[in-house]
């Protein structure tokens, strides 16, 4: 399920690592990268190249949204299904955009990213915001989401 990579002294990942980076994936059928990762340089061309260079399902998140910061361009679904989820900050520092002015229209900003960049786009918040490459937008209500987190035999 998980797949350990070679690191540099400080823990960070690297371009040069194996594995997951190659295109067919071996034996997986998803990668997810992201979280705990840092924003180390060198981490954050590792993810890039990733991104690039894999054709199964990927899943982004936290730090994996980060090395996008200023490279958003890089980021695209158009050679295979790609999902991100950013929290509003994240979302900013991808877009170029403020935080204020994400939480100002995050259907349209979550809705334009995810047409321009061919990927599903799920803004985390009291509001979390899906949306697809072709522009349909699905809103979670918070009390959904209080509902259940208070349910019976969830956690």
């Amino acid at each position: 399920m998980t797949e350990g990579l070679p690191e540099t002294a400080e823990g960070n990942h690297r371009s040069g690592c194996t594995g997951t980076t190659r295109r067919d994936g071996g034996n997986k059928s998803v990668v997810a990268v992201g979280p705990g990762l840092s924003r180390h340089p060198d981490t954050a061309e590792f993810v890039r190249l990733l991104a690039a260079k894999c054709r199964l399902p990927l899943v982004i998140d936290a730090d994996g949204l980060n090395a996008f910061e200023g490279k958003a361009g890089e980021l695209s679904g158009r050679n295979r299904p790609l999902i991100i989820t950013p929290h509003p900050g994240e979302m900013a520092r991808i877009t170029g955009l403020s935080t204020a002015q994400v939480q100002e229209d995050r259907v349209k900003i979550a809705r334009d990213f995810a047409t321009s960049h061919r990927c599903i786009v799920i803004l985390k918040g009291a509001h979390t915001v899906v949306a697809d490459r072709d522009g349909v937008v699905w809103i979670t209500p918070p009390v959904i989401l209080a509902w259940l987190r208070a349910a019976p035999g969830t956690s």
